[in-house]
């Protein structure tokens, strides 16, 4: 069996992947569990899955389930060698960077939920998981589907094209940062999330962030990779390869799927959680190329690609603090892809840059973007 431990296990992505442990209690035993102040969930999970190791904030619990509990860090968790596979589903890239180092430090192998990490400190931690032999496993699905793609395929790749299900919700004057339109940003047809992801869906930040990734994970050059929309939701990425071939991959429009593959690896495994794919009753695929300039945040985060350096890290950080602020109330959903923009025009690119450049450039980022959504 597989012994797994899930951080960020009371999120959204991160019940989807115990979903994926439930439906294979043969295959898994999930040996840790992590949140951060959900504690009364953490206590129905700990009680379900009667794990070995359970992480939470410092404070106190008084549920049974937890009661004779010893709480250790995440990042003891994450290195354990009692786990052979961690699940990193935790919200934001400072949560995320040390736990993720720790696993990579111990040659983990980790479904990698949280993005956000690897925008700040791509090429740093690629580079560490080479080091220490440690995988890094993509969850989401359109850098789910080029990894799928790429299996078994050593000619030179000429075009990835990522696709987009959603774009963003248009802002009504009237509506602008009230509560029904935070809803309206954070609904999606087929996958449930959490709230900053939401937006960064219905923005494509999302699927530009991914178009990053592809580069930093697959060492694809940015100027190769491609953003179509796709409506129906069910072609996930698509790879030319330089014969004229086209190569994709089609799944239900649900996370359910990625999430299993990565924790299955290199295995893959029948259930019944996820339905089959249906093309007829689908009936029609449909594409089209996004106008740009309706998608500012998509225009920003290929920009960022473009440049590498910190300025992905730049990014990640600026839409952090403006998604948040928005989802708080402090401003527009206009107001988000101006915020990214005029963070990332101004900030220094660092070329190479070490841990300690990283962690500057991101802090930097954020209190600039502070600064612009304080009303």
């Amino acid at each position: 069996m597989k012994r797994i431990a899930v951080l960020g296990a009371t999120g959204s992505v991160g019940l989807q992947a115990l979903e994926v442990i439930r439906a294979f209690p043969d295959k898994f035993e999930l040996v840790g569990l992590a949140a951060h102040t959900n504690l009364a969930l953490l206590s129905q999970l700990v009680e379900e899955f009667n794990p070995v190791m359970v992480s939470h904030a410092p404070e106190p619990v008084s549920a049974p389930a937890m009661a004779n509990r010893k709480a250790v860090s995440m990042e003891d968790m994450a290195s354990h060698p009692d786990v052979d596979a961690v699940f990193i589903g935790t919200v934001g890239s400072l949560a995320g960077l040390p736990v993720t180092l720790a696993a990579i430090k111990a040659g983990k192998s980790i479904a990698m939920a949280n993005h956000e990490v690897l925008l700040m400190a791509g090429p740093l931690l690629m580079k560490a998981a080479r080091k220490h032999h440690a995988s890094l496993l993509p969850v989401h699905g359109a850098l789910s589907a080029v990894w799928q793609c790429l299996h078994g395929e050593p000619g030179p790749v000429k075009r990835v094209i990522l696709t987009a299900q959603e774009g963003p919700t248009e802002p009504r004057s009237s509506e602008v940062g009230t509560g029904v339109m935070r809803q309206e940003a954070r609904s999606h047809p087929s996958w449930r999330m959490g709230r900053k992801a939401g937006v960064d869906a219905k923005t494509l930040m999302s699927t530009g962030m991914q178009a990053i990734l592809v580069s930093t994970m697959f060492g694809i050059p940015q100027h190769q990779v491609e953003v179509i929309l796709h409506p129906e939701g069910v072609v996930r990425a698509l790879i030319e390869y330089v014969d004229g071939s086209l190569k994709a991959v089609f799944s239900p429009p649900t996370h359910h799927l990625m999430l299993q593959y990565a924790l299955s690896y290199p295995e893959r495994w029948h259930s019944n959680e996820v339905p089959f794919l249906d093309l007829a009753e689908i009936g029609r695929l449909t594409f089209s190329s996004p106008d740009l300039a309706g998608y500012p945040c998509l225009a920003s985060a290929l920009t960022a690609g473009k440049m590498g350096g910190t300025a992905p890290t730049a990014l990640n950080a600026a839409d952090e603090v403006a998604v948040l602020a928005y989802l708080g109330g402090q401003i527009g959903l206009n107001k988000v892809p101006e915020v990214i923009a005029s963070v990332l025009h101004a900030h220094s690119v660092v070329r190479r840059p070490s841990l300690d450049d990283i962690v500057q450039a991101d802090a930097w980022a954020r209190e600039e973007a502070r600064r612009q959504t304080v009303v």
